[in-house]
């Protein structure tokens, strides 16, 4: 009976010991809040896209190596490859292509992943001879389906766009000068009959 008398007293004393404290000693938590699901930020944010053939080609407004605007409207009415790179040494090699496909009514251009400055430095020395279009950000290669989000980088591709700004054709990966120039022969004679 006595310890049971003890354990009472002693529940009594404590929560009065507690409450003889001063305010500033006592410690409350605060209820914690679940965490509300918030939206990436903008710059986190990827455009994608992705072209089709027979579909309209997807519009772009790119600064050129002598960093004037240029918009693919630009080129309505004549026959174009579109030759995505990464870097613009990976089209140092297709000067000559650009001329003979020039010669068949057809405009190489390529966009790259590089500053109008060095876009001007590179067709300068290697005297290209085709528009190279400086797209810094990847946005233009991700709408049309080329940019690698994994690696930040830029998916080597080519697209053949008609006179009407129709997407003739579209190769992904690699292809030397000579592999585009027979790509782009072997689809020519369909082009003829688009309007």
């Amino acid at each position: 009976m006595k310890t049971l008398l003890w354990f009472l007293l002693s529940a009594a004393v404590i929560p009065a010991d507690l409450a003889a404290q001063p305010e500033k000693t006592r410690t409350t938590t605060p209820p914690v809040k679940p965490l509300a699901a918030s939206p990436p930020a903008l710059s986190k944010m990827a455009v994608t896209g992705q072209v089709s053939v027979g579909a309209p080609a997807p519009p772009f407004d790119l600064s050129d190596a002598n960093d004037r605007r240029m918009k693919l409207s630009d080129y309505r009415g004549d026959r174009v490859v579109l030759a995505f790179a990464d870097e613009s040494k990976t089209l140092s090699d297709f000067g000559a292509t650009a001329a003979t496909l020039r010669t068949e009514g057809v405009r190489l251009v390529g966009i790259c992943r590089e500053s109008p400055h060095r876009l001007h430095t590179v067709a300068e020395r290697d005297s290209l001879g085709f528009d190279l279009l400086s797209d810094s950000t990847g946005e233009i290669a991700a709408i049309y389906g080329m940019y690698d989000f994994r690696t930040s980088s830029v998916t080597p591709a080519y697209v053949l766009v008609d006179r009407r700004g129709t997407v003739r054709m579209v190769v992904q990966g690699p292809l030397t000068p000579d592999q585009v120039l027979q790509v782009t022969r072997y689809d020519l004679p369909g082009w003829e009959r688009s309007p």
